[in-house]
C-alpha cells in the first residue's frame, strides 16, 4: 500500500491518497478480517505525515534536553 499526501495550504486542506487497496476484498472478508485491515491502513496514513513532520524538524543532535529529560 502506498500513501501520498497533497497539502493546499491556502485550503488548510490535506488529500491523501491510497493505492494498491483492493476495498472491494476488504468488504467481502469477515468483519473481523476487515476490520484488521481497516486498521491497518488508518495506521499507514498515519505514519506518512508523520515520517515528513519528523523530516522537518530533525535536528543533527544526538541527543536533546526538556524539562529535566534527556531524548
Amino acid at each position: 500500500m502506498q500513501v501520498s499526501i497533497n497539502a493546499d495550504l491556502q485550503a488548510q486542506q490535506l488529500t491523501i491518497t491510497l493505492t494498491d487497496v483492493d476495498w472491494k476484498e476488504i468488504q467481502e472478508r469477515s468483519f473481523y478480517q476487515s476490520e484488521l485491515q481497516v486498521q491497518q491502513i488508518v495506521t499507514t496514513v498515519g505514519r506518512e505525515p508523520t515520517r515528513q513532520l519528523l523530516e522537518r524538524h530533525d535536528t543533527s543532535t544526538p541527543t536533546i534536553r526538556r524539562e529535566g529529560q534527556t531524548w
